[in-house]
């Protein structure tokens, strides 16, 4: 009976000792299995989070970001002709599997209408530059955006305001019935209060397209077209 009983113990003990070397002769391998493993785990966990999105496609656009106007970071490849942007979006976490050649987001400055000066002011000083953007709206596939220069981070100034304040765009009525929805849009209206300041401050200033000629000005071109008038004359 006590070798009968001895031998399962017997058999047992020498099966935990024939692991517990194979764990001490490999214990590198099972550090780097586990490590690997933990990496994986993270990978596939990193990829259901939306900060280590990398959106490429307007549609693609969580409506919880819209809701909690998350901030997006990006890079402007281009301006169209009507002054939308494309931009090559930059997660805030990078991973492997993003790919460089995705296609770019199509947004567009949110309240205003940039004029062809405004377009050619964009190419010149968005181009090529790392931006912020918020969507605060998103009609069917368009964007409707607030966008920031990156290096400006703590100025409250965005290409939106920079433009108004210049002249080089028009801020958009809300009465339009386009836009009528988004006068409930609490983002968009306060924007839009701000925005009709800039452009306040704009005419005020004679700025780009608010420019008009002050009575001063005039004179001065009274004044230069006689002079000419009057060397015409003399030369003939």
């Amino acid at each position: 009976m006590t070798s009968t009983s001895t031998a399962p113990s017997m058999t047992t003990k020498s099966l935990i000792e024939m692991v517990t070397n194979y764990m001490d002769n490999h214990l590198m391998e099972a550090r780097l299995a586990i490590g690997a493993v933990g990496i994986i785990g993270a990978g596939i966990a990193l990829r259901g989070i939306r900060f280590a999105t990398k959106f490429s496609d307007n549609k693609k656009i969580p409506k919880s970001f819209i809701r909690k106007q998350i901030r997006l970071r990006g890079v402007v490849k281009s301006v169209a002709n009507d002054g939308s942007l494309d931009i090559d979006h930059i997660p805030l976490i990078a991973m492997p599997w993003h790919k460089k050649n995705d296609k770019l987001l199509s947004v567009s400055l949110a309240a205003i209408r940039p004029t062809i000066s405004g377009t050619y002011w964009l190419k010149l000083n968005a181009e090529n530059r790392n931006v912020w953007f918020k969507v605060i709206h998103k009609r069917d596939t368009d964007l409707l955006c607030v966008v920031s220069p990156q290096k400006k981070i703590l100025s409250k100034k965005s290409l939106n305001a920079e433009l108004v304040e210049r002249g080089l765009a028009s801020v958009v009525p809300l009465e339009s019935s386009s836009l009528s929805l988004l006068a409930r849009n609490k983002a968009y209206s306060e924007l839009h209060k701000s925005l009709v300041v800039s452009q306040t401050k704009a005419k005020r200033n004679n700025s780009g397209i608010w420019y008009k000629p002050t009575k001063l000005d005039q004179i001065k071109h009274s004044v230069n077209y006689w002079l000419q008038s009057v060397k015409q004359l003399v030369r003939n």
